[in-house]
């Protein structure tokens, strides 16, 4: 990607995710976009999320990790996420902590609305099961 890139922000709500949140920041981190941001949000997790969050932050300058400053209700941790996506960015995907993308997610998604500026939501193909 150019650095002329509409930056993405990528959030992911957890709140005791631990067993799926590997996979899910994986997938974030494989995507061909390169111009993207990821905010993962602990919402008082009692299992691993936080430290496995920070341990991804740790490799990746992109990633950052925050904390809800209480247990929140599921659309409240949710709306505090999307409180958290900065100015610069484009464009935000929301990546649920038991979900995963695939590679060409953000690029795909970019290319449509980038095409289409009238268009107001480009979401993404989803499979269940």
């Amino acid at each position: 990607m150019s650095a002329s890139s509409p930056l993405v922000s990528v959030i992911t709500p957890v709140h005791n995710g631990a067993a799926f949140l590997r996979e899910c920041i994986e997938s974030v981190v494989r995507q061909t976009y390169e111009a993207w941001e990821y905010v993962i949000v602990d919402n008082a997790s009692t299992d691993e999320s936080r430290a496995i969050a920070e341990e991804y932050a740790a490799r990746d300058r992109r990633i950052r990790v925050l904390s809800t400053p209480a247990l929140l209700p599921a659309v409240d941790s949710q709306n505090f996420a999307l409180e958290q996506v900065p100015q610069a960015s484009i464009y935000c995907k929301v990546v649920h902590a038991d979900d995963w993308l695939f590679p060409e997610c953000l690029a795909r998604m970019v290319e449509a609305a980038e095409a289409h500026p009238t268009i107001g939501i480009v979401s993404a193909y989803r499979l269940e099961g």
